[in-house]
């Protein structure tokens, strides 16, 4: 008996060419839990820097593989969603887990500049 795979099954959208981008995306990740746990300055900071060296090659590396239409615009969206929690969530979840600030007011006038 013959298995055949779903087709709109999600996992035929991993693919080794996105590799990069789940890369950045988990470093930023890991980048949160280091704040907020380990409330390590320089661990944070290198996840991050982690997460824009992949980001940096991830479009190049990706340009390597042979991908459908479908596996491209996937991996397009992907990146987008990595670079939006990498370097615009992150960085902000971060700072507000290091940064110890006692009042509310010291807070709404750090995060509004």
């Amino acid at each position: 008996m013959k298995v055949t795979a779903n087709p709109w099954a999600p996992a035929r959208y991993i693919h080794h060419c996105n590799l990069l981008t789940y890369v950045s995306l988990i470093c930023g990740v890991a980048a949160v839990i280091a704040a907020q746990e380990l409330r390590s300055w320089e661990i944070t900071g290198l996840l991050i820097a982690l997460a824009a060296l992949a980001d940096t090659f991830d479009g190049k590396f990706a340009r390597r593989f042979p991908r459908t239409n479908d596996e491209q615009a996937f991996g397009e969206q992907l990146d987008s969603l990595a670079d939006a929690v990498s370097f615009g969530v992150v960085p902000v979840l971060c700072l507000h887990s290091l940064v110890p600030v006692a009042s509310v007011s010291a807070r709404l006038l750090l995060f509004s500049v």
